[in-house]
């Protein structure tokens, strides 16, 4: 039985934990509406690569047609970003499942609102979903590309390095990071495949994808539903090291 009062706000992009036995169920809702008016609710079970049928009944009582059984469900609010950064892990292999456009819209979006110099957005956003071109991708480095080859869905970065002088390349780097994050949160693994000043590499690409000559390509970013599992961030082994306070000798302290 559901166990807490529902409403939008809370719902919004919310990560519902459903525990049935020993099985971890998630499902991420866009609004309490689409809740109310769906009947059916496909989940999917990461370990067990499944999917099942979740069917929502007037009592508000929820059963998996297969294996029939009474649940609770857990609501529990979206992700810390520090949790969401915790296990962002770049995904190299994919399983078939095409990646749903509204997902990929999702991440552009995100994209479109990264920070860029005196807000030049130098950045174009050229989603792939061609299988043969995806494939291709996979052969435009001899090293590196290979994520390319079970991939449903990519996005390739180009540039315009004349509107912002010598930051373009960060701010194309910060619009993948947000790509990457906004992926890892609804599920989808990804991974950067890096092109700019690989000449042969990033000729390869503009001519797939006929990106004019005057735009540079950072990088390709390969999009998927998982194939394989990689831990969560350790934060006990985080490199701490890394972090100075006021002056490059003085360590930060736990």
């Amino acid at each position: 039985m559901v166990n807490c009062l529902l409403n939008e706000s809370f719902l919004l992009n919310s990560i519902i934990q459903f525990r049935l036995q020993r099985y971890n169920f998630f499902f991420i809702y866009a609004s309490a509406r689409d809740f109310f008016l769906k009947k059916y609710i496909f989940l999917y079970n990461f370990s067990k690569k499944t999917h099942y049928k979740l069917c929502i009944c007037r009592a508000g009582l929820a059963y998996v047609k297969k294996y029939v059984y009474l649940c609770t469900l857990n609501w529990m609010s979206m992700d810390s970003f520090e949790q969401l950064c915790q296990r962002r892990r770049s995904i190299r292999k994919y399983t078939s499942q095409p990646v749903e456009q509204d997902k990929i819209d999702y991440m552009l979006r995100c994209a479109l609102m990264s920070p860029s110099a005196k807000r030049t957005c130098p950045w174009e956003f050229i989603v792939v979903r061609d299988e043969a071109k995806l494939r291709a991708l996979s052969g435009c480095k001899t090293y590196g590309a290979q994520m390319f080859d079970t991939a449903t869905a990519g996005v390739i970065i180009a540039l315009d390095p004349t509107l912002c002088d010598n930051t373009w390349m960060a701010d194309g780097a910060i619009a993948a990071e947000h790509i990457l994050l906004a992926a890892a949160e609804q599920g989808i693994g990804a991974c950067w495949c890096h092109i700019y000043e690989r000449e042969e590499s990033e000729a390869m690409v503009k001519e797939l994808c006929a990106i004019p000559a005057e735009k540079v390509v950072l990088c390709a970013i390969a999009l998927g539903y998982p194939d394989e599992q990689r831990q969560n961030y350790d934060l006990s082994k985080l490199k701490y090291d890394k972090i100075h306070n006021e002056t490059y000798s003085s360590h930060h302290s736990r």
